[in-house]
């Protein structure tokens, strides 16, 4: 993500509620749901204050309701507090749009396509400003955790300011 983001809307609200609403969601698709395209689950996003921005809790919390395990979601949880800064909106890497590629959206920064708009598909530029696609999103970009090649805060190593943070969230949440 480039120095220079914005956002690109802000609700309002507590963060508090969600995991009930997921959890539903869960069993629903237990039961015969399907998500809405391939790749990408439907999950409920947390309820987003008016900061536009998440508490680290909240960001694991999302990580493992996409399917990363534990592990995987306190290394997801700091990319995404290196990448947007925990704010669910933001577009980065404006520089590099193109023809094919649109900005880098959302928590995690999933750099979207201009063909996939619309689509559902992980990469669709309308639905990365919500925190539960975008969650979605990186699970499929990352293998659930298994690849964190695709972002820059991985490869830098800016994440590891964020390890605390993302170890203090994990715990907050009971893993």
């Amino acid at each position: 993500m480039t120095a220079r983001y914005r956002r690109r809307r802000r609700s309002s609200g507590s963060s508090r509620g969600w995991v009930v609403a997921a959890a539903l969601l869960v069993a629903v698709a237990a039961a015969g749901g399907a998500p809405a395209a391939p790749g990408v689950a439907e999950a409920v996003s947390p309820a987003v204050p008016a900061s536009g921005r998440l508490a680290a809790a909240d960001i694991h919390r999302l990580a493992v309701a996409a399917g990363l395990s534990a592990d995987a979601a306190v290394t997801a949880t700091a990319v995404a507090l290196a990448e947007s800064g925990g704010q669910v909106a933001v577009a980065g890497d404006e520089g590099l749009v193109d023809d094919e590629w649109g900005p880098s959206v959302g928590l995690w920064q999933i750099r979207c396509r201009h063909d996939a708009t619309g689509s559902g598909a992980p990469r669709d530029c309308a639905r990365l400003t919500d925190p539960a696609f975008n969650a979605a999103a990186m699970a499929a970009v990352s293998a659930a955790g298994a690849s964190w090649a695709p972002w820059s805060a991985y490869t830098s190593g800016a994440h590891r300011t964020h390890l605390g943070a993302a170890e203090a969230a994990a715990a907050e949440v009971g893993r």
